[in-house]
């Protein structure tokens, strides 16, 4: 059975929204440069400045559902939808093994039961193909190796780098390469410096961290345009 964990935050573009709750401007002026296919997230500089880094960290870890409100889909779920078409058509597969299950993460949103019925509306129409689509809200403290093994096979997330910083200890002594992390292809570990910068256009910094990860977990590093606002994907 294909098992998928997928935070809410992939199927949002919730950083186009933060940024649009903080100023329009800004926001506009995003649309203009290479959002849709940037490597860091660094928005003081994407839009000259009209907001600060700090100015987005802070209100990113205060998003909520009025966020959610004014961000739009992104590319993720199209890419949820082949994935679960392409298991089901696969003739090697055994008929249990086209199964497919995917389960929402809403962390950190807080959801009404009304809302969360209306939210399941809505991805079961987002995500086609999927025999069984559920929510759940975990937070990282939960997201142990354990639970991972135990449960899922693939989990998106937009920042691996937190989860690694909590559990990267743990790996040591539970390894995990059965289950693959997919996240954007994003320096997340603050702006690089002119050193990374050079690294950066000498090989390929994304590949290098899936390879050194690979006897402890799965790491697949993909475009960022997958999750950001619908656009062509590249």
């Amino acid at each position: 059975m294909l098992s998928v964990l997928v935070e809410l935050d992939c199927l949002l573009d919730t950083r186009l929204g933060t940024i649009l709750g903080l100023s329009k401007e800004a926001y506009d002026s995003l649309l203009g440069t290479n959002y849709f296919n940037r490597n860091t997230d660094d928005f003081e500089a994407a839009t000259g400045g009209l907001i600060t880094n700090e100015d987005f960290k802070k209100a990113y870890a205060a998003r909520d559902v009025e966020t959610l409100q004014i961000s739009q889909t992104t590319n993720m779920p199209l890419h949820l939808a082949e994935i679960a078409c392409n298991v089901k058509l696969d003739p090697d597969l055994m008929e249990f093994n086209r199964r497919t299950k995917l389960m929402v993460n809403t962390h950190p949103y807080e959801f009404s039961a009304e809302e969360l019925g209306v939210l399941l509306e809505i991805l079961q129409g987002l995500l086609p193909n999927w025999d069984e689509i559920t929510i759940g809200s975990i937070p990282l403290m939960q997201l142990t190796p354990s639970y991972l093994l135990d449960n899922w096979s693939y989990i998106y997330v937009y920042n691996f780098s937190s989860w690694l910083e909590m559990y990267g200890k743990q790996l040591e002594n539970k390894r995990i390469p059965q289950i693959t992390f997919v996240t954007p292809k994003i320096l997340q570990n603050g702006l690089p410096n002119e050193e990374e910068l050079k690294q950066l256009k000498a090989f390929d910094v994304f590949e290098s961290g899936e390879f050194l990860l690979q006897e402890y977990v799965g790491l697949r590093t993909i475009s960022s345009s997958y999750f950001s606002r619908v656009s062509k994907v590249n």
